[in-house]
């Protein structure tokens, strides 16, 4: 399948229309809702972690939970229920009240006492009557006067506001009767609500390039060009019943990142092969091609390795095992990060955060043959120059872990314990002892492989009592503006939510087609002195000695006591 962006972003608008229409043809019976065994904390609140079902609706859950569906919103800012609804598989938090209980279920109870401010209730003071508005992030001054029939002007007016910026969850009185707002004669006032601040994943081009030329938009063009050729080489099996929803998401990711260039005055001719039955590609298709993002699976590659010039780019988006391709093929980039850079990265973050009289502890488990991971985590440690201390020892061992740990810990300074495992068995013991010593006051910090995020039935609430650090090579920062303006702009276009792939789609297009517009040809051997930060992934390129390039960039991720799950730059 050959097409143009424009072609593209017509079929997934089309699709996600369908999708939206099968939806609407399927009965209605609503599934039962059972309380969640799973809680966590946000801010200091205790939230149940619940996710949504099939035919489920947010009157059933708000039933079932005793709390009010406006409570539901307001739990869960970022996913914008009033406008999209529910999602299949979506993960709510919902308010924990004191009466609910995951034992039972009943069908009606009374939540909890209502908040000092009701969303929505109608208020009198003096004798006029009005409602509450409690702002949105998403939300501004023309999209809120909009909703309640009024101008921008008039809520000015009524809330005494001298400047038309809001702040979300900021508080807004809207009356009930219009003809109580003030008419008094007031300065004309511009409605300024500036765009969300966006930043480039790429940094600008070099203050002195061989050759430069203004782009237009403040910066300079380096030896590069405004319109760009790249291919998308995934199996989407658009052709079948059941067409492979994952990398659709991946794909729509793509489109968004194309969308995003377009702006900032970067063009992009887009072909897209359908590679779910074969690679059916010919020469004449690929002449002039400056980019070739994907495809995912590491015997693709070595097909798209062999079709494409050396002097075309290859970007390998999402399989961890095609880095074993990097060191034959000087043009194959590799995106994600791997396991061993996660590890490394972890070692180093503790390095970089240990004081002169912090005590430093090594778990590994006894008996067993450690993982690839746990050598990499224990080899970095003992390379890093750092003195500590070792616990070896098996979860059937009993309390002999927990006796040894405290006895080695001190009170007066910070204790850092790395865990060189990744049995989850052996993770949840250790966490669980770390969780009950910090209870009794020491200063804790965990140092965790990924595979810690993996397991579900772990309690993450630990995860918070003990400072965990775990290194990523993939994490989405919520709270980002950038994050913030796809969510809305994929939610708008395609009706759903979009998946991690979508993430990954967006990050690799946008970094790749940026770096070979601002670099021409030499794009490929820029990359390793040019780091840039996506939505989900940053980007540290190294290249291998007579191949390719390899990802070092990992995101460091902390669970802190407040709950709150934060990127750490």
């Amino acid at each position: 399948m050959k097409s143009s962006v424009y072609a593209a972003v017509a079929g997934m608008l089309l699709l996600g229309s369908a999708f939206c229409a099968n939806a609407q043809t399927e009965g209605y019976n609503q599934s039962p809702v059972t309380i969640s065994k799973d809680k966590v904390k946000k801010n200091g609140t205790s939230y149940y972690s619940h996710v949504v079902l099939e035919k489920q609706t947010l009157y059933s859950i708000s039933k079932t939970y005793g709390v009010t569906i406006q409570q539901i919103y307001d739990a869960n800012p970022t996913l914008d229920l009033e406008r999209n609804g529910l999602k299949k598989y979506q993960v709510l938090l919902i308010p924990a009240v004191e009466s609910a209980s995951p034992a039972e279920a009943p069908a009606a109870k009374e939540a909890e006492p209502a908040p000092e401010v009701k969303p929505e209730e109608v208020k009198t003071v003096s004798g006029q009557e009005y409602r509450v508005h409690i702002v949105k992030w998403y939300e501004d001054i023309r999209s809120i006067a909009k909703k309640y029939g009024l101008t921008p002007e008039d809520i000015m007016r009524y809330n005494h506001l001298e400047s038309s910026a809001l702040e979300w969850k900021q508080q807004l009185k809207i009356p009930v009767d219009p003809s109580a707002i003030p008419q008094e004669t007031v300065k004309p006032v511009a409605i300024d609500v500036p765009a969300p601040k966006t930043e480039e994943i790429v940094p600008e081009a070099d203050t002195k390039p061989e050759e430069e030329e203004s782009d237009g938009l403040g910066g300079l063009w380096s030896k590069g060009q405004k319109k760009v050729s790249a291919s998308l080489i995934i199996p989407l099996d658009a052709a079948s019943s059941t067409p492979n929803e994952n990398n659709f998401d991946f794909y729509s990711g793509v489109l968004l990142a194309i969308r995003d260039l377009a702006k900032e005055g970067i063009s992009t001719d887009l072909h897209v092969y359908d590679c779910a039955k074969k690679i059916n590609i010919i020469a004449a298709d690929i002449q002039g091609s400056d980019v070739v993002i994907g495809p995912i699976s590491s015997a693709d590659l070595s097909t798209v390795l062999s079709i494409f010039p050396k002097s075309t780019g290859i970007v390998s988006p999402i399989e961890p095992k095609a880095e074993s391709l990097v060191a034959s093929h000087p043009n194959l980039i590799q995106v994600p990060a791997s396991t061993t850079s996660q590890c490394e990265e972890l070692i180093q973050w503790l390095k970089d955060e240990k004081r002169w009289n912090d005590k430093v502890i090594l778990f590994s488990e006894s008996g067993v043959t450690p993982s690839a991971n746990a050598t990499t985590i224990i080899e970095s440690l003992k390379n890093s120059g750092i003195s500590y201390e070792t616990i070896s020892y098996n979860v059937k061992d009993g309390r002999s872990g927990a006796n040894r740990l405290e006895s080695l810990l001190t009170k007066t300074a910070a204790n850092r314990i790395v865990i060189a495992s990744e049995n989850k068995a052996f993770l949840n013991d250790v966490i669980r002892i770390s969780n009950s010593l910090a209870n009794k006051k020491f200063d804790i910090a965990l140092y965790c492989p990924s595979r810690v995020r993996g397991y579900d039935d772990l309690e993450v609430e630990h995860f918070h009592n003990t400072n965990m650090h775990v290194t990523l090579s993939y994490f989405v920062d919520y709270s980002d503006s950038r994050v913030k303006t796809f969510l809305k702009t994929y939610r708008a276009l395609y009706g759903k939510e979009p998946s991690m792939v979508a993430f990954k789609g967006y990050d690799a297009a946008y970094y790749a087609i940026k770096m070979r517009s601002l670099y021409g040809a030499s794009w490929i051997r820029k990359i390793d002195t040019k780091p840039g930060t996506g939505l989900q992934a940053d980007f540290r390129f190294q290249q291998t000695p007579d191949g390719g390039h390899v990802n070092k960039a990992v995101r460091r991720v902390l669970y802190e006591p407040s709950f709150d799950i934060t990127l750490v730059r």
